[in-house]
């Protein structure tokens, strides 16, 4: 939003929409997103999952009641689906098999191939109710919950074996255990973390679960509460990065976890949550529709910190902020720092995220609420417009500069210029000059870098090897005290910002 000069650092700007910023701190327009075939649905995805073993590689995604098959090419109907009428509420992949829960009766597995026969419904199978489903690796077990035999802050993990988490591998007298203090908060989302911990999320609270794998028995596990004012919204507003965790909790604001160097056994959970990193992006999370936190997602990939957020009457994901978690700036609170928030992207309407490893190449897909599962164009060719649209549709960029004061802040200004450089560009663009928060001028200008090919037709201009620039005459415009500049992009194609700039006369006759 507009602010003063001083409010803010010389390399952030006021606003980023549709823009990435890599490490050089440049922003750009972001890449597209292609729809992945036909899935053939018009119900919204409602859950995404990779599934990777020695030999099968397959996206699954849930879809109504049915459960649809990426191989890399064509979509398929997983066959037999086994659930009838209802729709899976989560999955997971472990021992080679999809694990699948409907939160109704029976879970079923599905091996890419063929669905297993129900997995039971005793206290010794998978438990009935589930709708929060996670693997953790390093503990080779699967972690469920959800409302189950009508408690709804029970943890259930499959016993250690190397070959199922399905009929026989559970334990509701060994291994299940109630977590919290009797506070009345429903357990909303499961994520492994370091080691062998495990965060737990709940509707007011977080705590984390030492799933010690030489314990006998849950009970026997350490589980101190991290946080009792922060909680977390749903099975999706938690996830694990780098050793990071993050979550958006009741109170509309994402937060980052981070593993401190405290012992095991010390009683305290060796974690840290950190000062909010939603802050610069408070604007957008003042507008989270609170009846649609159960659509909040959020998910790292590569650098990226992507969380979609229904804002405003929109219930479902109609925007997402975006973080740059390799670049780190101070927070409110002295001594800190947070990631740095890179802008909001539109045209996304996410209701799923992962990561997909076909051949070994990491992809960001997103799974939305036209019913389309999307793969982004991050990896493609970064020179061709194509790159740059949703599917056809043109993804334009606004870049915010940040505010002028030129020294003063009560002085009047008269400006003189107005200079920006573009580099590897190619669309219109409009720069638009704004004068003590009101628009006072609008450019439109060229960002493709003149280039000399024989033959000439006189007159031409001389090619210039380096950023394209667009310098504009700016002595017409009225005395103001603060100005900013704005690039608006008009027209598909990739648009890199180097730099913005301003020059002005300051009015010394005005009493400081």
């Amino acid at each position: 939003e507009f602010a003063t000069a001083t409010r803010r650092a010389p390399n952030t700007g006021g606003q980023l929409l549709n823009c990435i910023v890599e490490d050089n701190g440049r922003p750009r327009t972001r890449p597209g997103a292609d729809a992945m075939g036909d899935l053939d649905g018009s119900a919204r995805v409602q859950a995404l999952a990779y599934f990777d073993t020695p030999t099968l590689e397959y996206i699954f995604a849930s879809v109504a009641a049915s459960l649809r098959q990426w191989n890399g090419a064509v979509w398929a109907e997983a066959p037999a689906y086994p659930f009838g009428v209802n729709s899976i509420a989560a999955m997971a992949q472990g021992h080679s098999k999809l694990y699948c829960s409907s939160g109704v009766g029976q879970w079923y597995s599905y091996d890419g191939a063929a669905w297993s026969a129900g997995e039971g419904t005793t206290a010794d199978d998978p438990p009935v109710g589930a709708t929060i489903l996670a693997w953790h690796s390093a503990l080779n077990r699967m972690f469920a919950s959800g409302v189950i035999g009508g408690v709804y802050d029970a943890l259930y993990t499959s016993i250690l074996d190397n070959a199922s988490a399905g009929a026989g591998k559970w334990s509701a007298a060994n291994w299940s255990v109630r977590v919290g203090r009797g506070e009345g908060e429903a357990i909303t989302a499961l994520c492994p973390a370091k080691g062998f911990w495990l965060a737990v999320g709940k509707e007011g609270s977080i705590y984390m679960v030492y799933a010690d794998p030489t314990a006998v028995s849950a009970s026997q596990w350490l589980i101190p509460r991290l946080a009792g004012s922060v909680g977390v919204v749903n099975s999706k507003a938690m996830v694990y990065g780098g050793d990071s965790l993050w979550c958006i909790g009741p109170d509309l604001a994402l937060r980052e976890i981070v593993p401190t160097a405290a012992a095991v056994q010390s009683g305290d959970a060796p974690f840290q949550l950190l000062p909010a990193a939603s802050e610069p992006a408070k604007p957008y999370f003042d507008r989270i529709n609170e009846g649609a936190l159960s659509k909040i997602a959020l998910h790292v990939y590569g650098r990226y910190l992507m969380a979609a957020l229904p804002l405003d009457d929109a219930t479902e994901p109609s925007h997402v902020c975006v973080w740059n978690l390799r670049l780190r700036v101070p927070s409110n609170v002295p001594g800190a720092t947070i990631p740095a928030f890179i802008g909001v992207w539109t045209g996304w309407t996410p209701t799923a995220f992962l990561t997909s490893r076909f051949a070994g190449a990491e992809r960001l897909i997103i799974g939305d609420s036209a019913g389309l599962v999307n793969e982004w164009k991050d990896a493609d060719d970064q020179t061709l417009e194509a790159t740059y649209k949703d599917n056809g549709t043109a993804v334009l960029a606004t870049i915010r500069g940040r505010s002028w004061d030129f020294g003063t802040q009560r002085n009047g200004k008269d400006a003189e210029s107005v200079e920006l450089q573009f580099v590897d560009s190619t669309p219109l663009v409009d720069v638009v000059a704004v004068l003590d928060t009101e628009e006072q001028r609008r450019w439109t200008v060229s960002t493709v870098e003149v280039q000399n090919q024989l033959p000439l037709t006189l007159p031409f201009d001389l090619a210039v090897e380096g950023p394209t620039k667009a310098t504009k005459n700016a002595d017409e415009l009225i005395e103001f005290r603060e100005m900013y500049l704005q690039v608006e992009q008009l027209s598909a194609g990739r648009l890199e910002l180097k730099s913005m700039a301003a020059s002005a006369f300051v009015n010394t006759q005005d009493n400081e």
